[in-house]
């Protein structure tokens, strides 16, 4: 959180991502939620929705309650069929570490 709002360091997205994922991998149900938003919140055209789908999946299946408020955007609004499908497989594959 601090390299995504710049609280004592400088605001970095890439630096942010990196330790979101360090813990998202090791099944922090917050991590997770903040790791798939920030796929989400990349640079117009290079979103990885899969990506995005799954690590918000993930949370949801927690019971992580914006990320179930999200997928329901993500499902009927943002995704194709076929990005839904690979965002399925990549979260139905997720090992934690």
């Amino acid at each position: 959180l601090c390299y995504e709002h710049g609280n004592g360091v400088a605001a970095n997205r890439v630096e942010a991502a990196k330790w979101y994922r360090k813990a998202a991998e090791q099944n922090y149900v917050d991590a997770q939620f903040n790791l798939g938003m920030s796929y989400e919140e990349a640079d117009p055209g290079t979103e990885d929705w899969a990506e995005v789908y799954k690590w918000l999946s993930l949370a949801a299946m927690q019971g992580h309650e914006r990320a179930k408020k999200f997928m329901t955007v993500l499902e009927s609004k943002l995704m194709t069929p076929e990005q839904i499908a690979q965002g399925q497989k990549r979260a139905r594959e997720f090992k934690p570490r």
